[in-house]
């Protein structure tokens, strides 16, 4: 999947969450069961409320609507990358695979990104938050909100694919999670590289 459908499935999603009828969603079994994808599997937090809002092979997209216009996403999907001549291009990669960035919408309030190993594999863990001012809200209240989001982008054992997992949190200021970071790893720590 390509970061052009990537930004398309999560503008539906936001849009759906505001239209006046919701689709219906299919809501995630507590305790969850692992979600088996191509390349990739993983385990859902074990929290009620979570919503399967796309479900492919390649991939899924999770959401937890925490206020009006608050929500918690999980993304993991796997997409088809080149071959990197040097980690530092691969870093480069990861850093903007799943970037929304964009200077009309949002401020950037910090960004951290660190080359890791995650189960043999050359991974990139990042962080972001940003002040969002165009964030699409069921509400009419125009202050902005605060988005966080923790990922991780692995190379895949079969060369050629990439597994990227981000968890983020778009909130008003002052309802910050404090968990995120935790919850954020207990999504990551779950993932398992199995075979196409």
């Amino acid at each position: 999947m390509n970061p052009g459908k990537i930004a398309l499935t999560i503008l539906i999603v936001l849009l759906a969450s505001c239209a006046p009828t919701r689709p219906q969603f299919t809501e995630v079994s507590v305790p969850p069961v692992r979600e088996q994808h191509q390349g990739f599997s993983l385990m859902p937090l074990d929290e009620s409320g979570w919503l399967m809002l796309a479900n492919r092979p390649e991939g899924i997209v999770l959401g937890k609507q925490t206020g009006t216009d608050e929500n918690h996403i999980i993304r993991a999907f796997t997409q088809v990358i080149p071959p990197f001549k040097s980690q530092d291009e691969f870093i480069g990669y990861a850093k903007t695979a799943l970037s929304m960035e964009d200077p009309t919408r949002h401020k950037l309030l910090s960004h951290s990104d660190k080359a890791i190993k995650f189960k043999g594999q050359p991974c990139v863990r990042t962080y972001d938050m940003m002040e969002d001012h165009k964030a699409v809200k069921r509400s009419d209240r125009p202050d902005y909100m605060i988005l966080e989001a923790s990922s991780l982008v692995c190379e895949h054992p079969q060369k050629g694919v990439a597994v990227i997992v981000a968890y983020s949190y778009r909130y008003y200021p002052g309802h910050d999670d404090k968990g995120l970071a935790t919850k954020a790893q207990k999504i990551f720590d779950s993932i398992e590289f199995t075979a196409f």
